[in-house]
């Protein structure tokens, strides 16, 4: 069977072999803990994108607040 009449196969056959590409490189960065879900995430996720090393800034008591406080922990996991 000639080269050009195979070709198409064996791309689609690449196509179909091949995993999607990682558009969340960035999630390991965000991983909060298990314990740590929705709101908790999302101010873990804040906190290190601003790139807060101070709690003061993780006000409140509600959930987006307690995950700002563990990225800051995480960033600054000896308190200097």
């Amino acid at each position: 069977m000639p080269l050009i009449r195979v070709l198409p196969f064996y791309m689609l056959l690449l196509a179909a072999c091949s995993t999607p590409p990682d558009t969340t490189a960035l999630d390991g960065d965000f991983d909060a803990g298990p314990d740590c879900r929705d709101a908790c995430a999302a101010g873990y996720r804040w906190a290190l994108e601003e790139e807060h090393t101070d709690p003061v800034k993780c006000r409140g008591e509600e959930e987006f607040a307690r995950g700002c406080r563990k990225a800051v922990d995480f960033q600054k996991p000896f308190g200097s």
